[in-house]
């Protein structure tokens, strides 16, 4: 099937057509708790919701479990198993997607000056999506691959909480 999303030029949806997908991707949030239930050190990497743009799959780094190699794009094999537990479920939903890599506000300990968290949240929203194709998952499904920083934290208090390390994998609306 042809994946479908915001970027694709399709007409307004209908009612039925807007409750259908709604329907789809609250089962696909529920396969996401229910395929995490087993793990419970992979299930606090992982919070997912229903936003404007679509189905929003937050994986964010932790403490005892980074989904990155510190101060690089390199998944890790935590960061690996949580996109391999989801990679079923994206490849049910016919929707294209949108990755975004998100840093912290830590400064980057590298001997390139230009190499920033702009670039650090580029390669880590590439590497999932070259993991993902890597995996099975089909290639023109990504029609966003995004490097956002650090200017979204999700704490105020602690910009360099590892939550803030993160990827949103966004299963854009029709």
């Amino acid at each position: 099937a042809t994946p479908q999303g915001v970027v694709a030029d399709v007409p307004e949806q209908s009612m039925t057509e807007a409750a259908e997908e709604a329907a789809l991707f609250e089962k696909a949030q529920a396969a996401v708790k229910a395929t995490m239930a087993d793990n419970a050190q992979l299930a606090e990497n992982i919070y997912i919701e229903q936003t404007p743009e679509g189905l929003k799959i937050d994986i964010v780094d932790s403490e005892k479990h980074p989904m990155f190699v510190p101060g690089s794009g390199a998944l890790t094999p935590e960061g690996e198993a949580v996109l391999a537990r989801m990679l079923p479920i994206i490849k049910k939903m016919p929707n294209y997607m949108s990755i975004s890599g998100h840093t912290d506000a830590s400064p980057i300990d590298n001997k390139d000056p230009s190499y920033t968290n702009w670039e650090l949240s580029a390669d880590r929203a590439n590497s999932a999506r070259r993991f993902l194709i890597q995996e099975g998952m089909e290639l023109e499904r990504p029609k966003k691959v995004v490097g956002m920083a650090d200017p979204e934290p999700l704490d105020e208090e602690d910009r360099r909480h590892p939550k803030k390390r993160r990827i949103w994998i966004v299963m854009l609306k029709r």
